[in-house]
């Protein structure tokens, strides 16, 4: 038997087991993102009889939230907050999770919102509320008042009441539909709702936490009040900028008025940040290493973007521009998905050791996916800038756009097969 000294190390051993297992099953469904999103853009280049683009749609993205993003909060929260003792019942959870995810991979795109779909995904939602009842139920002492992850803890319960805030708009649907109103405004709110409270709530603010975990983690001093500055400016607009979501419908100017305020309390945020990475920038490279800090300053870049985009659509006419380009949208939610939180997701990864970017190929894989990503937004945002001021596009735009998809799954598939050895080393 084990000495009792000993088992501390085996249980850490066992947990990053379990850890890497749960961070490659959602590697695995970022792959199947990437895959179905060069599918759904062949539907520009021909038709397929007996398919459904919207319904490939609806099952592109809820995998893209559910299957990738959600689980990848899920690992690195759980590993990051979570005592050790209380892993089993995430364990069973996790799969749990995966049933459900694979339940909504297989119907959505087979009957789009209907029975079956509406179960798993409704299954999924409950799910995620007993998620977030364990962990803030089985966090470490260290996230108690005093501890060393208290203030990074703050963030993150704040990023999963937000995460529980938007599954109001999925269940404000049933409702919606049943009175007939799946034409109207009311409709694309609840969804606009949804997204809104995940991209610039649950996802935002759970990538907020982490970074502050790590900057526990390592030590790294900086001003506490820059910190706490940073967070709450974004906590106070979190709500409110939903505003930036309705503008489209053309509403009052006070909402206007409101979106803009609270874009701009998100752009001078970034000051405070700023200020927090100017005093940790010497110690940046060398705790996180090159290809991490390369995927966090693209994080950096996007959300500076990002905030800038938010402030401009206050402006009406901004507004109805954005609106009218649906590639000017499609653009807006990759910056989101992929461009802050898939690259901080890929680095966290790293950082852990659930993903390795060691070799040539692997580094290889990572660069192709970042340059299908900036190409693919540069085609998108492009043509939309050449659309609003009446010249002519690209010729053959979606067969460019089809192509330049194609850049990221290949760049995924070049990273999954360069793990494989180190992945299954470590997993038996």
């Amino acid at each position: 038997m084990p000495s009792t000294q000993s088992m501390p190390k085996v249980r850490v051993a066992l947990s990053q087991k379990m850890f890497k297992r749960w961070a490659w099953v959602s590697l695995l469904f970022l792959f199947i993102v990437a895959v179905l999103g060069v599918f759904l853009r062949s539907f520009y280049l021909s038709t397929v009889p007996g398919l459904n683009y919207k319904f490939w749609l609806h099952g592109h993205s809820h995998v893209a939230f559910l299957g990738w993003i959600f689980n990848a909060f899920f690992v690195a929260l759980v590993a990051a907050y979570v005592k050790r003792e209380r892993l089993q019942i995430f364990d069973r959870l996790f799969w749990a999770f995966q049933i459900t995810v694979l339940g909504m991979l297989i119907l959505f795109p087979v009957q789009g919102y209907a029975a079956g779909s509406i179960i798993v995904s409704t299954l999924h939602i409950f799910l995620s509320y007993f998620f977030a009842w364990r962990f803030l139920k089985d966090r470490r002492e260290e996230t108690q008042p005093y501890g060393i992850h208290r203030f990074s803890f703050v963030v993150v319960r704040f990023a999963i009441i937000l995460m529980l805030i938007s599954s109001i708009g999925p269940f404000a649907l049933g409702p919606i539909m049943a009175n007939g109103l799946s034409a109207t405004h009311w409709y694309h709110l609840a969804i606009y709702f949804y997204l809104h409270f995940q991209y610039n709530g649950w996802f935002l603010f759970a990538v907020m936490g982490l970074f502050f975990y790590w900057l526990e983690k390592n030590d790294m001093g900086y001003f506490k009040k820059d910190g706490q500055v940073f967070f709450w400016l974004n906590a106070v607009a979190a709500i409110p900028t939903y505003a930036s979501s309705v503008l489209w419908t053309q509403p009052h100017l006070w909402l206007y008025v409101l979106a803009g305020l609270s874009a701009f309390a998100q752009l001078i945020s970034l000051y405070f940040l700023f200020r927090i990475l100017n005093v940790v920038r010497l110690q940046w490279t060398k705790r996180l290493g090159k290809m991490v800090a390369l995927l966090w300053l693209l994080v950096l870049i996007s959300l500076v973007v990002k905030n800038i985009l938010l402030l401009a659509e206050a402006l009406p006419f901004v507004a109805n521009l954005a609106y009218a380009q649906r590639n000017f949208v499609i653009a807006y939610l990759h910056l989101n998905f992929i461009g802050i939180t898939t690259f901080f997701l890929l680095g966290w990864f790293v950082q852990e050791h659930w993903l390795i970017l060691s070799n040539f190929w692997q580094q290889t894989g990572i660069w192709v996916f970042i340059m299908g990503f900036i190409l693919s937004e540069l085609a998108l945002v492009l043509q939309s800038l050449l659309n609003i001021n009446g010249l002519p596009g690209f010729n053959h735009f979606f067969e460019l756009l089809f192509y330049l998809s194609l850049i990221m799954p290949i760049g995924l598939g070049l990273l999954f097969i360069s793990q494989k050895k180190n992945f299954f080393s470590e997993s038996m």
